[in-house]
């Protein structure tokens, strides 16, 4: 029989990764794709692709239940509604998470995997609510001794062609503006996620209960602006280093929404072995292993260095 898995944000970065990696073994793997509009395009190529489409809000606890009756996994990724404020909007995220778990409870789901992220402000002392509200749902999931398997992911290679990209200096001169310092960050290839999730379903008591933390390269700014420039300069684009601090960030860029957030994340990482989980941030062996068609940042910058150019403008 094949293995029934219900799928989450099946039209995102995460789920969809973790959609086209089941499909690949249509003999093993029936994948149950949720969404809010089963009538939109991208909804329709998730069924046309082999999915079978079925209509849930994680807001409602009654919808949720007869999407997961019957399956033996259920793949989660909450995200905090965008039109809201976002202090408001994590409250809501949470509450997402209890209703997944009262609904796993009600049909005795067998296995339930979550993307996590740290709870930064018991580490760092500076809240950043889109993951301490993960790390909070984290502990709920434990408290309820629901059958989990959680994985933290770092920063993704792709936030590197948008919001992570390097800053306009001057024409064909750009800046990243990471204000990390020499502290190297971990870093995920997140396209090839979903090879992770299906070798920990196939392998589900391997990896119940555990937490893994997913790393396909860990670099620091100063490196990830030299592979960039290396890239790059075909294109008449240099990129340096700005070496901002925390305050400099902070200062330079209080205009935009959500700074202060940001430069508390960047805070995070910069106390780096007060997290807990820092030797598993550091440990790209396991993320390789599960991911084997990940690319280093190096290889990935070469294949995308067109798509990065164009962005630069």
């Amino acid at each position: 029989m094949k293995t029934v898995v219900t799928v989450f944000g099946a039209t995102g970065q995460q789920g969809g990764s973790v959609v086209r990696a089941l499909l690949e073994q249509p003999d093993k793997f029936q994948v149950r794709a949720v969404t809010r509009n089963p009538t939109s395009p991208k909804s329709l190529d998730l069924e046309a692709a082999g999915c079978q489409l079925v209509q849930a809000e994680l807001a409602q606890t009654e919808s949720l239940i007869p999407i997961l009756q019957g399956a033996d996994c259920c793949f989660l990724v909450t995200l905090p509604p965008v039109e809201m404020v976002l202090e408001e909007a994590v409250k809501d995220e949470y509450q997402y998470g209890m209703n997944v778990a009262n609904a796993c409870m009600a049909v005795g789901l067998p296995h339930l995997i979550f993307t996590t992220l740290p709870n930064c402000e018991e580490i760092s002392g500076a809240p950043v609510p889109w993951s301490d509200s993960k790390a909070k749902i984290t502990e709920y999931f434990k408290k309820k001794e629901l059958p989990l398997t959680s994985i933290t992911l770092p920063d993704f290679y792709e936030n590197y062609l948008s919001v992570l990209k390097p800053k306009k200096v001057e024409d064909g001169v750009y800046n990243m503006v990471i204000p990390t310092g020499e502290q190297a960050y971990s870093l995920i290839n997140i396209t090839y996620l979903g090879e992770a999730v299906r070798h920990i379903i196939t392998h589900r008591d391997e990896y119940l209960n555990k937490n893994l933390t997913l790393v396909t390269d860990r670099l620091t700014v100063g490196e990830i602006a030299d592979i960039m420039n290396k890239h790059l300069a075909p294109f008449g684009k240099t990129v340096g280093n700005a070496k901002f601090t925390l305050d400099q960030t902070r200062e330079k860029y209080k205009a935009i929404a959500g700074i202060e957030t940001l430069v508390n994340w960047y805070k995070f990482i910069l106390a780096g072995p007060a997290d807990p989980q820092y030797e598993e941030y550091k440990d790209i062996e396991l993320g390789r292993r599960l991911m084997p068609s990940a690319k280093s940042f190096d290889e990935w910058i070469e294949e995308h260095k067109e798509v990065l150019a164009a962005a630069l403008c």
